[in-house]
């Protein structure tokens, strides 16, 4: 029987390395996943796919106007957060999203949901031919860039509100 102990000790263990899909690092956490199976008592195995996955090669963020800025993808390394400095992380991008340029107005759209579209829609403004910003939260990250595709967005952008995580939240 788990104990929360034990419960803690799996959940680090998981949680300790960023564990991307078709890296070395994902098939240690595939392996570790399928020993604890077993270790239970349950038949587990790992079956080999061909799979299509896209990581990126670029990523840029620039700020034209007013000014030209070169924005930054990389978080702050803070030395209470070991990731924070952790080469292995992988640079914000949404998988399966086509690679491309996109240079746009940008317009905020709060969560992203269809709710949030729907109220910038009653105030007569429109993610048509923009860059839509919207906040993790709500809804799964893969609705929120399907709704702003099917209104016409050029992008989308999504950031963790610090309010929202990390630190903020203990």
């Amino acid at each position: 029987t788990p104990t929360p102990e034990q419960e803690r000790k799996w959940l680090r263990w998981l949680t300790e390395e960023p564990h991307v899909a078709g890296t070395g690092q994902g098939k240690k956490t595939a392996e570790y996943v399928r020993d604890r199976l077993k270790e239970f008592g349950i038949k587990a195995e790992l079956v080999p796919y061909e799979v299509y996955l896209n990581y990126p090669k670029e990523l840029s963020l620039r700020l034209l106007k007013p000014e030209l800025i070169e924005l930054s993808l990389e978080e702050r390394g803070d030395i209470r957060d070991k990731d924070s400095y952790s080469s292995d992380v992988f640079p914000g991008f949404h998988g399966y999203g086509a690679s491309g340029r996109a240079t746009a107005q940008v317009i905020y759209v709060n969560y992203g949901t269809r709710e949030d579209f729907e109220e910038l829609d009653g105030l007569g403004l429109s993610v048509a031919g923009k860059i839509v910003l919207v906040r993790y939260g709500k809804v799964f990250r893969g609705l929120k860039v399907r709704e702003a595709q099917e209104r016409g967005a050029l992008g989308v952008i999504i950031f963790s509100d610090p309010a929202e995580d990390g630190y903020m939240k203990g």
